[in-house]
């Protein structure tokens, strides 16, 4: 249940996230680049799976830590490669994209975090 919970307000920080991104490059069309639904949908599986990944174990401590940490590795090393794969594929765009993509992730982070603690409290 906690996943579908997780799910739905995903996808609603992730149609907030691109409302915003459709404000701006409407008002800014010079910031506009290809890739940047990409990233939004990347990172909004990321964070479903590594979520999914996560909360099978959130009942034993030792196993939860052990998922959080390789689940946390796996994230960085994908997102490393994929904002690696975008730079190369759109150079003229890089800044736009690593800015983008730092961003965003920072928003989806801070948005599992806070998701992660209100579980936590409410499980206790």
């Amino acid at each position: 249940m906690f996943f579908f919970n997780f799910l739905i307000k995903s996808l609603i920080l992730t149609l907030i996230i691109v409302f915003v991104a459709i404000i701006i490059f409407y008002f800014f069309p010079e910031l506009y680049f290809f890739n940047f639904s990409t990233i939004v949908l990347f990172i909004l599986i990321s964070s479903l799976v590594s979520h999914f990944f996560i909360m099978k174990a959130f009942n034993t401590p030792n196993v939860f830590i052990r998922r959080y940490m390789l689940s946390l590795t796996i994230k960085l090393l994908s997102s490393l490669v994929f904002i690696l794969i975008v730079f190369f594929i759109d150079k003229s765009n890089a800044l736009k994209a690593g800015l983008s993509f730092i961003f965003i992730y920072l928003i989806f982070l801070i948005f599992e975090t806070i998701n992660f603690l209100k579980y936590k409290n409410t499980n206790k």
